[in-house]
């Protein structure tokens, strides 16, 4: 089986620095939250705009689980809305 990226620099790119007072945790771009009972360990996300069309994926390392929501217009909300609906549609049922 062929990995397009090897294990030390999945691991590098997903350590966050260390962060200032009050920071959220920051690795290469993505966000680190440890505050997502559903992803089982950490959980990273990323978001953006261009102004025009926003963006969001959510990644769960520990459960093999990501979610890349797109809409077309630059509103987090219509995004964030649907990527927790189809995460909670996904976990539904298990136990934490």
């Amino acid at each position: 089986k062929t990995k397009l990226v090897k294990p030390e620099t999945l691991e590098r790119l997903h350590t966050p620095a260390p962060p200032g007072p009050g920071e959220p945790k920051y690795a290469m771009g993505w966000m680190i939250s440890d505050g997502q009972p559903w992803a089982g360990g950490a959980a990273l996300t990323h978001a953006g705009s261009n102004t025009m069309w926003y963006a969001v994926a959510w990644l769960a390392p520990e459960k093999d689980f990501a979610v890349v929501i797109a809409c077309n217009q630059a509103n987090d909300k219509a995004c964030n809305d649907a990527a927790l609906a189809l995460i909670a549609d996904h976990f539904k049922g298990e136990r934490r």
